[in-house]
């Protein structure tokens, strides 16, 4: 997707908790800044360089997710600062390397996700929009609100291919892991 004719983005980002967890566990990627704390966040940048904005999600409540998706986010900033050339496909396996890294080295984030959505904004006013997981992206125009990724679920996945009832869905998602 191209926008022309612009020299500022106008951004909004929200993030909560949600209904199941006390702690959030979604961290923002905006202005270079990675912000964790629940909360209503609006501004503008000029486009006089490449912007990217994120959110990284904490998986399934497992222990430390808040902490998992910080981390990832860290590790992106520094990636946008210290190898800017990078596509976003080259750009997953640092990302994947270091959150397993840290899992490794860190007891507290033993099996410790985090989805991932980005978008990057070029001078040009090209957008690219790239993500892992079930967090979702989303387009706001006067025209409304139009969704622009799917989730990569397994629940989704089977919905999506038509072969499996409802029912069907249901029993594979309440099957306990392990």
């Amino acid at each position: 997707m191209t926008i022309t004719n612009i020299n500022k983005v106008h951004y909004v980002a929200v993030t909560h908790s949600g209904k199941r967890y006390r702690q959030n566990q979604n961290a923002l990627l905006l202005a270079g800044t990675v912000q964790q704390t629940a909360n209503f966040w609006q501004g503008e940048l000029s486009l006089d360089k490449p912007l990217r904005f994120a959110i990284a999600d904490g998986v399934g409540g497992l222990p430390n997710a808040a902490k998992a998706s910080r981390i990832l986010l860290q590790e992106l900033a520094e990636l946008d600062q210290t190898q800017p050339q990078l596509l976003p496909r080259q750009r997953l396996i640092p990302l994947h390397n270091c959150l397993v890294k840290a899992c490794k080295s860190d007891r507290t984030l033993q099996n410790g996700g985090s989805t991932l959505i980005t978008t990057e904004i070029a001078t040009d006013g090209q957008i690219s929009l790239w993500h892992v997981g079930d967090s979702r992206g989303y387009l706001y125009s006067p025209h409304g609100l139009r969704r622009l990724t799917d989730d990569h679920t397994l629940a989704f996945c089977l919905n999506r291919s038509g072969n499996y009832s409802t029912a069907q869905q249901q029993a594979i998602a309440n099957t306990p892991l392990g």
